[in-house]
């Protein structure tokens, strides 16, 4: 019986040393997140040329801090939506480094709005969940309607874009990664 118990607090301290890594690294992510977009406000006319790269590397991370938020999820609070929205800024990140010039610039300012837009129906959709949890619902709420604001400016001001594409790409990072980062540090760990 005893034996019984140790294995158990084993198991389950395993457990919790798994979980405290996978916060760990969705902290680091969400960091390098902010700093992606920092750099891109702060250095605007340099960052044009590389803001697609950067992004790329963004969707990806973005798209690995999803999976993991789904994985790190009790089953009963799994939305389907954070999968697959993970998956794809994964995709839409490994099309953006294999494109031309042309075609990231063209396609940029659409996927941002999506992404964004995506991202905010996602949150609010899962506000229902988050309160049936018992947990607070005003930070689901005020990302989701933040994310939908930024994807119907973003769909509004198109032909501006290349002007715009390093404020957009840095603000975008940015409110991602608070969002992420704020995310992953109210995870808790029991």
């Amino acid at each position: 019986m005893e034996s019984k118990k140790r294995n158990l607090s084993g198991a389950q301290e395993a457990l919790h040393k798994i979980a405290k890594k996978k916060k760990t690294l969705g902290i680091i992510l969400s960091v390098i997140i902010i700093l992606m977009g920092i750099f891109c406000l702060c250095k605007p006319l340099n960052a044009i040329a590389i803001t697609e790269w950067i992004f790329s590397l963004g969707f990806i991370i973005a798209g690995i801090c999803r999976i993991v938020q789904y994985v790190a999820a009790p089953k009963p609070y799994r939305t389907p939506m954070i999968l697959i929205s993970g998956i794809l800024w994964i995709i839409v990140g490994i099309l953006f480094i294999v494109g031309t010039k042309l075609d990231r610039t063209q396609i940029f300012a659409f996927l941002i709005g999506f992404m964004a837009m995506s991202d905010g129906i996602t949150r609010l959709c899962a506000t229902g969940v988050v309160k049936e949890a018992g947990l607070p619902v005003g930070w689901n709420v005020f990302s989701g309607i933040l994310s939908i604001l930024l994807s119907i400016f973003v769909f509004i001001a198109p032909l501006y874009m290349t002007t715009l594409l390093a404020f957009i790409a840095g603000a975008y990072l940015v409110v991602y990664g608070i969002i992420t980062l704020i995310d992953m540090i109210s995870v808790k760990i029991a």
